[in-house]
C-alpha cells in the first residue's frame, strides 16, 4: 500500500490497525509521489522454552580432567581434598 505524507498523518491510526491485523504487510510512505519510508509491523518473537537436556550430547569435557591442569594447591582446594 502506498500513501503520501498528508494521507499518512491523517490516517496513521487506521494504518496501524491495518498492520496490526495483518491486513497490510507494509505501507510505503511517499513524499511528492517518491517513496521515502516504509511502515512495517514489529514482529515480536515469542519466547520459546528450551527442552531440558537439549545440549546434553554437545559437550564432552570432563570437569575433573580440567582440574589436573591447574596448580596442585588450587586443584585440591577446588576439589575439596
Amino acid at each position: 500500500m502506498y500513501a503520501n505524507v498528508y494521507e499518512t498523518k491523517t490516517n496513521l491510526s487506521k494504518f496501524l490497525e491495518l498492520l496490526d491485523s495483518n491486513q497490510e504487510k507494509e505501507i510505503i510512505i511517499c513524499n511528492r509521489n517518491k517513496p521515502v519510508a516504509r511502515l512495517v509491523p514489529i514482529a515480536l518473537k515469542q519466547k520459546e522454552t528450551r527442552p531440558f537436556g537439549v545440549y546434553k550430547d554437545r559437550f564432552t569435557a570432563n570437569p575433573e580432567e580440567d582440574f589436573f591442569g591447574l596448580d596442585e594447591e588450587i586443584a585440591s582446594e577446588l576439589l575439596g581434598e
